[in-house]
């Protein structure tokens, strides 16, 4: 098999995404300038290749978007996935199960993302990059 630096030797790939907490009854829930509770996180994923793991992550994502409701007074809320913000291959074997991190954004953070995904961006570095 020859080398390609987008495919993983041993299968696995590492992929963040982001995920925005509204409110759906918010009348600001669709302002970009408007500050919301986010969690970011991280996920390791079995997969042929690059874009097999995008599917992949999103899909995952994706389905933690189930609107329920929330807090004392039983609002209708959600969690929105706002993009995947890094995707790389692995080139260390896992004999362990895939497990989920997480890490909390706060209200206010400066961390902005380029969310998308560039299928020219090469696979060891971000795909998607806090700017």
């Amino acid at each position: 098999m020859s080398y390609d630096k987008n495919i993983s030797p041993v299968g696995w790939y590492v992929a963040s995404y982001l995920l925005r907490f509204i409110e759906l009854d918010d009348v600001e829930k669709d302002n970009p300038e408007k500050r919301f509770l986010s969690w970011e996180n991280t996920v390791l994923v079995q997969a042929k290749s690059l874009d097999e793991a995008f599917a992949k992550v999103t899909k995952l994502a994706r389905a933690a978007t189930k609107p329920y409701r929330g807090g004392d007074k039983s609002v209708p809320v959600k969690w929105t996935f706002e993009g995947i913000t890094s995707l790389f291959r692995s080139t260390s074997n896992s004999k362990t199960v895939p497990r989920l991190l997480g890490q909390s954004i706060p209200r206010g953070s400066s961390r902005r993302f380029e969310l998308g995904y560039d299928p020219s961006a090469t696979s060891t570095s971000n795909a998607c990059k806090p700017s």
